[in-house]
């Protein structure tokens, strides 16, 4: 907990040295929640946000988030139809038709590449638990010797 006068806060401390720094701020989000997540208790008010120390920077960022957004994969993947996600499995995506078919030519591409390098999926598993197993460094320079 920190505290500063009247201010009790759950975070470890400051994150500026002054607020005086401070000259451009930003709430980004706020939500309500109970003490502990119990109905019981008491609700507290989280507040999320970013400052600068000049607004330059803060209209720069809002800009780079903007940017980012237009360029998000898990939003493009849904508006070309390539995955979707369901609510009973909300961490994972379906693939779609499309989706299915970029995937599976993904997968034949490494294939390829691999076979004209003569590995195959194996013999770079095998290497990297050699390496990181604790074998000793001799069977381990032997192991990674022989891979081609």
């Amino acid at each position: 907990m920190y505290r500063c006068g009247p201010l009790i806060d759950l975070c470890l401390g400051p994150h500026v040295p002054h607020t005086g720094r401070i000259k451009s701020l930003a709430v980004v989000k706020n939500s309500s929640a109970y003490f502990l997540g119990d109905a019981k208790n008491d609700t507290f008010q989280r507040v999320y946000g970013m400052s600068f120390p000049d607004s330059k920077q803060m209209t720069e960022y809002k800009k780079y988030l903007e940017e980012a957004a237009k360029r998000d994969h898990r939003r493009i993947g849904k508006d070309q139809e390539l995955w979707t996600f369901n609510e009973l499995s909300p961490g994972s995506a379906f693939f779609l038709p499309m989706g299915m078919r970029i995937y599976n030519t993904l997968l034949n591409f490494i294939k390829v590449r691999r076979a004209k390098r003569c590995q195959s999926r194996n013999t770079a598993d095998q290497c990297r638990l050699s390496t990181t197993s604790g074998v000793s460094p001799r069977v381990s320079r032997a192991v990674l010797s022989i891979v081609p």
